[in-house]
């Protein structure tokens, strides 16, 4: 979203699918819609419940909107009704790796599930968790950096505005390199494999002592 609309109609943006808007209230409102719509049973996100989620329900609710509606039965952990809209208060740290915040759609920290993978493989521990490194490593594939903002924190705060092409084509990087993780190294499915063999609940497929019980138990 652009505070001033027409400038940014304006701007040299490449074309390809993309929804313009004026203010954030709009922008989140449409990208809560298409949730709606499309239903998707799984979100899959790079250390999604400690940045993207939290982020995501703040401010939802600070701009007065209901993110309760993202839920197929109206629950999120941390959003309760208050008498002028919504609020969303939970841990400085966000949600837990393995949580389940969303009722209705199972959301999968896809970091968490790369790196078990990798570890039960026994290829040795990786020093980073970083999608860059992660994605250079399996992929050979690196983000993309601003010249304008080599500065990580100064690109995020700044360059959407600034530098609004590199920072359109570095999210789709991140989305790509999450989608190509995932297919390459069938992160998703291991875990919902190993749900359907368990009967168990998603998020106690992730620690061998969290499946061990549940299974030994039957």
């Amino acid at each position: 979203w652009f505070p001033d609309f027409q400038w940014s109609l304006e701007g040299d943006i490449k074309d390809f699918d993309k929804f313009i808007f004026d203010n954030e209230k709009d922008m989140l409102e449409d990208f809560m819609r298409t949730m709606i719509v499309k239903d998707p049973d799984m979100l899959i996100a790079w250390f999604g419940n400690f940045a993207d989620i939290p982020k995501l329900l703040e401010r939802a609710c600070a701009v007065g909107l209901n993110p309760l509606v993202m839920s197929p039965i109206g629950t999120i952990k941390g959003v309760r009704k208050v008498k002028d809209g919504f609020t969303f208060a939970y841990a400085e740290n966000g949600f837990s790796p393995i949580e389940q915040p969303i009722g209705g759609r199972i959301t999968l920290n896809l970091d968490l599930a790369f790196e078990r993978q990798w570890n039960d493989s026994q290829r040795g521990t990786l020093p980073s968790m970083s999608l860059d490194y992660i994605g250079e490593t399996v992929l050979n594939e690196k983000k993309l950096v601003s010249e304008k903002f080599p500065d990580t924190n100064e690109f995020y705060r700044r360059a959407w505005l600034e530098d609004t092409q590199t920072y359109l084509d570095y999210a789709i990087k991140d989305v790509e390199l999450i989608v190509k993780i995932d297919e390459t190294n069938y992160c998703s499915e291991a875990i919902l494999s190993l749900q359907r063999l368990l009967k168990a609940p998603f998020d106690a497929c992730f620690y061998a002592s969290h499946m061990g019980s549940i299974y030994f138990m039957r």
